[in-house]
This record gives structure tokens, C-alpha cells and sequence, in this order.
């Protein structure tokens, strides 16, 4: 199951994706695949635009980023992130931590 986690504080946000779908072999698994895609487009993007960010985990691979603005682009990942969801609900879970609205 992959795991993705919003959390929204106001002046900045924090999205974490956790886990592996399972919904194929490693290199077939289009779950995967879309929300690596997902996530990959929200990193470069802020990387671009964003004065000020933050992420976690090995620099190839972030499991998370915090960042101050970019509400745009988050909030247009997120609706990715939820169509994904909705599309193979055994495979990926969107969890809105803290106050989120779309």
C-alpha cells in the first residue's frame, strides 16, 4: 500500500508518500508508476518555483517535503494523487492530516 500524507498548517504544508503498491512486479507496476510520477513532478516543480522548502529522506528518493507557498502546485498533485486513489483503492491511501481544503 502506498501511503500519501498532506498536512496543511496555513503558511506551509508537508506531503510525505510512504510505501510500495503491490499491484505488480517491481518495474510492471503501474500504481506505482503513477504516483512516482505524481510525486517526482511535485518535487521538480518546487525545486523551480518555491523561495523556500525542505525534504526528507535520501536525496534520490525524498519521502517527504515541507514548503512555504506552492499551494498551486500542491493542491494540483493532491487531486492527481486523488484520482490514483480512487482509481485502485486497495493500492493507495490520501490521508489529509491538520486542516485541508481542495
Amino acid at each position: 500500500m502506498i501511503n500519501v500524507t498532506l498536512k496543511d498548517y496555513g503558511d506551509h504544508w508537508t506531503m510525505s508518500v510512504t510505501g510500495h503498491a503491490g499491484y505488480a512486479q517491481p518495474g510492471e507496476d503501474i500504481v506505482c508508476g503513477a504516483v512516482s510520477a505524481l510525486w517526482y513532478t511535485l518535487l521538480l516543480e518546487i525545486e523551480e518555483t518555491c523561495d523556500h522548502f525542505e525534504t526528507t529522506g535520501p536525496d534520490d528518493a525524498p519521502e517527504s517535503v515541507t514548503a512555504w507557498g506552492c499551494r498551486h502546485t500542491m493542491r494540483t498533485i493532491m487531486r492527481g494523487m486523488r484520482f490514483v486513489e480512487r482509481s485502485y483503492p486497495d493500492y493507495v491511501t490520501v490521508t489529509r492530516g491538520v486542516p485541508y481544503e481542495s
